[in-house]
């Protein structure tokens, strides 16, 4: 997207943001989608692709809408470019869509990186699950199970709090010990008290 083009939809949802009229709202959301469904069908085709999934040029034109329909009523920054907001958040928007129909496959890295993109408590909470995930993922293999237990015991259900029995061979000392050890570990991950 070349910088007058930018500069050009800059003013738009400037516009757009500042009327309260649905007519001139409706008027500058249509100049504005004109102007950037070129870059919004590229973009959806390179993400999805990326992903492995295919649609129908009707139906990327049909998300490309809604993408950036999304897009547009979230930004407010004016400092961040157009661009990057409308591709990043696009992105977002396409993992959310996807997440609630079909299963998508990504690479743990893109998928906290594009979930950090938003902060709501449930994208913090998914982001310390994962941190969990992937701390769990270093320990060794003997001892991930009391990684498990430990994280259990921190659960308010009596039940969820049962031991697991995939700890055999580990000298009970050392599992308590171990286990008290992870506790405080899992608890700052999480934030909890």
């Amino acid at each position: 997207m070349n910088k007058q083009l930018q500069k050009d939809c800059l003013e738009l949802v400037k516009k757009y943001n500042s009327y309260k009229s649905k007519r001139y709202k409706t008027e500058y959301r249509n100049k504005i989608f004109l102007m950037m469904q070129p870059w919004m069908i590229k973009w959806i085709k390179s993400i999805l692709s990326k992903w492995g999934k295919f649609e129908s040029e009707q139906e990327i034109l049909s998300t490309a809408w809604d993408a950036f329909y999304y897009c547009l009523n979230k930004y407010s920054n004016y400092e961040v470019p157009i661009p990057k907001y409308f591709h990043d958040f696009t992105r977002y928007y396409l993992l959310m869509e996807y997440a609630r129909r079909d299963k998508v496959s990504l690479p743990m890295r893109e998928l906290q990186d594009t979930l950090a993109l938003v902060d709501t408590p449930e994208n913090i909470l998914f982001d310390r699950l994962l941190t969990l995930n992937q701390f769990r993922d270093v320990l060794p293999e003997e001892y991930r199970g009391i990684w498990d237990d430990a994280c259990f015991s921190l659960a308010a259900s009596v039940k969820e709090k049962m031991p697991m029995n995939n700890t055999r061979g580990l000298d009970y000392n050392l599992y308590r010990r171990l286990k008290a050890s992870y506790i405080p570990m899992i608890r700052l991950i999480l934030g909890a008290d």
